[in-house]
């Protein structure tokens, strides 16, 4: 895993993705010394898995879930504390 400036990762974008692409590279983008994002090749594989969990929490809502209490009555009672 390599470590590239957000400026840098901008002016050689191009290569950066080249290296992902062939090589399956990471890279650590950082701006301020802090890291904000990651440059990972892409695989098939994590949407698959990504909308399996999806399903899976609309089946769980479908049925009724725990409590199946709406998220906006959650946000609301959050503020109210």
């Amino acid at each position: 895993m390599k470590t590239i400036g957000a400026f840098d990762a901008k002016t050689n974008l191009s290569r950066l993705l080249r290296e992902v692409e062939v090589d399956r590279e990471v890279f650590v983008i950082e701006r301020n010394r802090r890291k904000v994002a990651t440059l990972v090749p892409y695989r098939e594989g994590n949407r698959a898995a990504s909308e399996s969990i999806v399903e899976r929490f609309r089946r769980l809502r479908a049925r009724g879930g725990s409590d199946a209490t709406p998220v906006k009555e959650l946000i609301s009672e959050g503020r109210k504390r």
